[in-house]
């Protein structure tokens, strides 16, 4: 019996086709459109996506061949917001990295071990605009804990306008 799982990941949608709980073909789909128009199943693929079948389906086997559960249900996941608003001028991101170090995302010497689980994503860049209140942060966090204080020294907020920072400083020919 062959079984079709589907499982929204950074990258687009992956579609994993099993047969007799055993990965038969694994591939990226663009779009839920896609699906629809190739396959025609698109309710089948849209209730997969809302359960979140496919992914359990990945862990399974994931787990099944020794690998370790890397859902990120039993973290703290704690939303930093701006405390004014404005126009983010600066992001100290040296001092960023030592936090995340501090909380288990790098190590001080080689014997010292990476939580791979924790860590920061940015909401805002340099340039962007931000209202009081506004989530300015995540942080994951397992262990060790950190004041929200400490991220927020991380950043300036100003006033004045901010032009964001170019992308590609330059190319190399």
């Amino acid at each position: 019996m062959t079984e079709k799982f589907y499982y929204k990941s950074p990258i687009g949608i992956l579609e994993i086709e099993l047969k007799n709980d055993t990965i038969q073909r694994l591939r990226v789909v663009e779009s839920c459109s896609k699906i629809s128009e190739r396959t025609g199943y698109f309710a089948e693929v849209v209730k997969q996506l809302d359960t979140k079948a496919g992914f359990h389906k990945l862990l399974e086997f994931i787990e099944m061949q020794g690998g370790r559960n890397f859902s990120n249900e039993h973290l703290k996941a704690r939303e930093i917001y701006a405390p004014i608003s404005g126009y983010i001028k600066k992001i100290y991101a040296e001092k960023l990295g030592t936090l995340v170090k501090e909380i288990g995302g790098g190590r001080e010497n080689l014997q010292d071990q990476i939580d791979y689980e924790v860590g920061v994503v940015l909401n805002k860049k340099v340039g962007d605009f931000i209202q009081a209140g506004e989530l300015l942060l995540t942080v994951y966090e397992n262990k060790k804990i950190k004041k929200e204080e400490e991220y927020l020294a991380c950043f300036e907020i100003t006033e004045e306008k901010v032009e964001p920072l170019p992308l590609i400083y330059e190319i190399i020919k």
